[in-house]
């Protein structure tokens, strides 16, 4: 399990996109960033995009959130938990600070998960069943994720195990699929007494979880 810290700029591999398209995600997400996050946050007027800040996007779209709509649900961390200061675009995009707002955020979405549950649970349970559709073991892993929501609350399941899918399931291992190594290793740090006991509530025989990364292919399709 990666240990590593803040990846230096010379060591980001950015995505493989075609050069237009690239550019237009980064602007969307300068552009949420500007129209997400409060100034009382921020020392900077406005946000804007440089091709420094490109690549930093993409690798962070990359290799921490994954699908572009975490980048919006980041943002709104962000912009929830105003105790983190004043921030910068930059700042949010560096791995360790990253870390620092996820377990912020997720330390007092358990303390406070009234927070982030704004949809009636009859209707969150369903937006989660459309979303299991799409895995190989769609029945399987609905029940695995409503045993997981009801544990962890609407924001902490979104954040961390809206985009997960089941890829591969018998009587005694479970195998999960996630977006990228940061996830993968978050969930294990953080949550995987909550999943295994979502998991054996469901299936009391499984014993053992796997997880998978997607491939940079499966990941770039999503964007």
């Amino acid at each position: 399990m990666s240990k590593n810290s803040h990846i230096p700029y010379g060591n980001e591999r950015p995505l493989k996109t075609k050069g237009g398209r690239k550019k237009r995600l980064c602007r969307h997400m300068v552009d949420i960033w500007n129209k997400t996050i409060p100034y009382k946050l921020y020392s900077e007027s406005k946000a804007s995009l440089s091709s420094k800040r490109e690549e930093r996007l993409i690798w962070f779209l990359e290799e921490v959130l994954g699908p572009e709509h975490s980048w919006e649900g980041y943002c709104q961390l962000i912009a929830h938990h105003s105790f983190l200061g004043r921030v910068t675009l930059d700042w949010a995009l560096m791995l360790d600070n990253a870390r620092k707002i996820m377990a912020t955020a997720t330390e007092e979405t358990r303390v406070h998960p009234e927070n982030l549950e704004n949809m009636a649970w009859g209707a969150f349970y369903e937006e989660i069943r459309k979303k299991c559709q799409r895995s190989p073991y769609g029945a399987e892993w609905f029940q695995i994720c409503q045993n997981l929501a009801k544990r962890l609350g609407q924001g902490i399941y979104k954040t961390w195990f809206a985009e997960a899918s089941l890829v591969d399931f018998t009587k005694t291992t479970v195998t999960l699929q996630v977006n990228n190594p940061f996830i993968r290793d978050y969930i294990l740090a953080y949550f995987f007494l909550d999943l295994a006991y979502a998991v054996q509530a469901a299936y009391p025989l499984v014993n053992r979880i796997d997880f998978q990364i997607r491939s940079l292919k499966e990941r770039s399709s999503s964007l």
